[in-house]
């Protein structure tokens, strides 16, 4: 109750100061200044009283009325207090923009990105981020915090309409302050705190456009703390490559080291083939997880990247509600496309796809979980897909049954990490024993591992050539892993066929276990999350006569592979032990011919073939 009467109080005094104001004083402002800092702690209350709600109304108040005072009547000492203010103001009295939001704006990472729909406030909460920013600065001798900025927009029309406009709504530009050649503002704040102690931050903030420029030339010579690529979906990625490097580099004469560096993206969804999508979810900015580890080790945990996607317009949670009129998403709807509806109010990836995708039931912001780790204490399965571009997923099954993809190994063409490379068994099997030495050295190797069933069961030309395959894989695995030695098993599924392959992973991917999905995988899944949200299709083929069909397995390419593997990797944790385990099965036999008094001959040349004998012959391969 007392706060509440000296938060009342103190707007009451300032409300009035301005009301009978007819000149804008230092006294005036130090009053407005502790109105505005007192309401602040109410804005990030999930629930307002009557009387609280109206308070922090009347600090809104406050600044409005500040705003609309003509510079004219400012007195001269009070002017650069006034300047200051009413910068300092818009992050005082910006009301609460939702989680997601504020997540983005205290986040310290190298890298971070805001993803969301029409009016979800992405450009000013990217000003508060340069905000934090230069609070996140050592002090330099003279006490002052120090920040140089760079914004970056395709053309100049656009940075003027969609940047300027508001940035000048929050930093007023002066004579004194905007440099109208170099397109340059250097504004000074000092942002009020409790206790009468102020921070006195100084920002210089650059605009530039790419225009006809190239990226390359664009940086050339900057030094700064810090990059907004502004609508980052419609640059290049180039601007990226060349501009990262430049950040970290500005450090005022007399400065300590110190204080966070790092780039800053906002944008609506893009499709799925822009460069933001692999950037953004896949977390690719262009260095290996062994090169990231290295910086990390270097520069600190924060160097890293974060992706930050809001709500939909439409959805539970939307952000920025209560900046917007009502029905503001309701009513943009009206005459707009289902594709662009996705992107810009329901602030999903626009997809681009040649075809349908095989598992609709698969929900990225349910079933992809970020940085998922290996439990220490389950054994780490393989599931394993052969070929010219082969590929290997590795899963655990939880006590309570819950699957879990933790990685992925694919082989990238080299400097060209959006083609698979081909690579033969033993050698794709050396690839996968490092990669398990380098990231799960002192886990349990599965005592089972599943691949394609067809190399145990057949005697066609083609089995014998999955058949050793998978050997010189698994030899190729043992002589690379230290410490675990592979024992691989036929997926359990009759004739490897495809339809209880798919529909073995859309079980898992319906159901629910303890509350949560059945099945998830770690964003490190790179290829196989891509082709969940894109790239594993089923096509259609068009007939002559008009009409068509879809196909009945999905399309081979570069994600077909990595699903392959998955498939056998969730058959084999979800049907193991049943009629599919071929060992048991084979004593089965075996045991059954005992009692009968017959010889049972195995796969040995004596082995009658019998044509209405489908039991599979069954070659184990081990190490």
């Amino acid at each position: 109750m007392v706060m509440t009467m000296q938060v009342k109080r103190v707007l009451t005094n300032a409300l009035a100061m301005l009301a009978a104001a007819s000149t804008i004083t230092l006294p005036l402002l130090d009053a407005c200044a502790e109105a505005i800092v007192e309401a602040k702690p109410l804005r990030s209350a999930n629930e307002l009283t009557v009387e609280q709600h109206r308070q922090v109304k009347e600090a809104d108040r406050i600044i409005e009325k500040l705003a609309l005072f003509d510079l004219e009547k400012v007195a001269a000492d009070a002017k650069p207090r006034y300047a200051n203010l009413i910068a300092a103001s818009r992050g005082l009295t910006m009301g609460f923009v939702g989680p997601v939001a504020h997540k983005f704006r205290t986040d310290r990472s190298a890298v971070s990105v805001i993803m969301g729909p029409y009016g979800s406030a992405k450009t000013t909460t990217c000003f508060q981020k340069i905000l934090n920013s230069a609070m996140w600065q050592p002090k330099g001798p003279d006490g002052v915090r120090r920040a140089r900025w760079a914004v970056v927009r395709d053309t100049w029309a656009h940075l003027e309409k969609n940047v300027l406009a508001d940035w000048f709504m929050w930093f007023p530009k002066t004579k004194e302050n905007w440099n109208e050649t170099k397109k340059i503002h250097k504004i000074s704040i000092a942002i009020p705190l409790k206790g009468g102690k102020v921070d006195h931050l100084e920002i210089e903030m650059l605009f530039v456009a790419v225009g006809d420029q190239s990226a390359e030339e664009l940086f050339k010579g900057l030094q700064l703390t810090g990059l907004w690529l502004n609508e980052m979906d419609t640059l290049h990625r180039d601007v990226f490559k060349f501009g990262f490097p430049r950040v970290g580099r500005y450090r005022p004469p007399g400065t300590p080291l110190g204080g966070w560096s790092g780039m800053i993206g906002d944008m609506n969804a893009p499709a799925e083939d822009n460069w933001t999508y692999d950037f953004c979810v896949n977390r690719n900015i262009g260095v290996s997880d062994a090169q990231m580890e290295v910086f990390r080790r270097e520069f600190g945990e924060n160097f890293r990247i974060r992706f930050h996607r809001q709500p939909g317009g439409t959805e539970a949670g939307a952000e920025n509600l209560r900046n917007l009129p009502p029905g503001y998403y309701q009513r943009m709807m009206i005459g707009m496309s289902e594709g662009d509806k996705r992107r810009f109010i329901d602030n999903k990836f626009g997809a681009v796809r040649d075809g349908n995708p095989v598992y609709s039931q698969y929900n990225d912001e349910r079933h992809c979980v970020a940085d998922m780790p290996a439990d220490p204490n389950l054994p780490i399965h393989v599931g394993l897909d052969g070929g010219n571009t082969p590929a290997a997923v590795f899963g655990q099954k939880t006590l309570r049954g819950q699957i879990r993809i933790i990685d992925e190994c694919v082989v990238y063409q080299p400097g060209n990490d959006q083609v698979l490379q081909g690579l033969g068994a033993k050698e794709f099997g050396q690839v996968v024993g490092k990669y398990w030495n380098e990231h799960y050295a002192g886990f349990q190797l599965g005592a089972v591992n599943w691949a394609d069933p067809s190399a145990w069961f057949g005697d066609s030309d083609a089995n014998a050539e999955d058949r050793a395959w998978i050997i010189k894989f698994v030899a190729g695995f043992n002589e690379a892993a230290i410490g675990v030695k592979m024992k691989m098993k036929p997926a359990p599924v009759k004739r490897n066929l495809i339809g209880p392959r798919l529909e073995a992973v859309r079980d898992v991917l319906r159901n629910v276990n303890d509350d949560a999905p059945a099945y998830v995988i770690s964003d490190r899944c790179k290829v196989l999350r891509e082709g969940f949200n894109r790239g594993y299709v089923v096509t259609r083929v068009q007939y002559s006569t008009g009409g068509g069909r879809w196909k009945d397995e999905p399309l081979k390419n570069d994600f077909s592979h990595v699903h392959d593997a998955n498939q056998y990797l969730v058959l084999g944790l979800t049907k193991y032990d049943g009629w599919e385990d071929a060992d048991k099965r084979l004593r089965d036999r075996h045991n059954a011919a005992r009692r009968r008094g017959k010889v049972d001959f195995g796969n040995s040349p004596f082995a009658p073939r019998a044509a209405n004998d489908n039991a599979p012959v069954r070659r184990q391969i081990a190490a």
